[in-house]
């Protein structure tokens, strides 16, 4: 029976520390998901420790404890799996589409020729001065037929 006791007592605090370390890991950014394998372990170890205390008769307290401590170990991790698998197919999808838009851009050979802009650019500033001559030639005319 002190063997018994030992077994359990020995279990329990390895799955007491295992999920006290893997529940503080498992607040950790982009490794707390991976506690969840120390997690599991203890877990196993305490309820080994459970079943075999409930067959012994002995205190249940520090298993139970650890037995919680694992589960929230868990829990927290593959949360934390969670949100970063949706964050890399977010990644994934921005990528994707930036991918299509520019093959759809090279597929369709959109090429910008700055002499194109400078083209236009003179035109537009050419039109502006015929404009603008012809609106002063008028304002001369008109003086000119006034003072007569």
């Amino acid at each position: 029976m002190k063997e018994n006791t030992s077994l359990i007592t020995a279990f329990s605090i390895a799955g007491f520390v295992i999920g006290v370390l893997s529940l503080v890991f498992s607040f950790i950014p982009c490794i707390g998901m991976y506690s969840a394998i120390p997690g599991f372990i203890g877990l196993v170890l305490s309820v080994i420790a459970f079943v075999k205390a409930k067959q012994g008769n002995s205190p249940k307290g520090l298993v139970i404890a650890a037995i919680v401590i694992c589960i929230f170990a868990v829990i927290i991790a593959g949360w934390q799996y969670t949100v970063w698998q949706k964050a890399s197919e977010k990644i994934d999808d921005f990528t994707n589409t930036m991918k299509n838009l520019s093959d759809s851009i090279t597929k369709n050979n959109y090429q910008v020729n700055s002499d194109d802009f400078l083209d236009e650019a003179i035109d537009m500033a050419l039109d502006s001065f015929d404009n603008n001559s012809d609106e002063i030639r008028n304002a001369l005319d008109s003086m000119k037929n006034n003072g007569n």
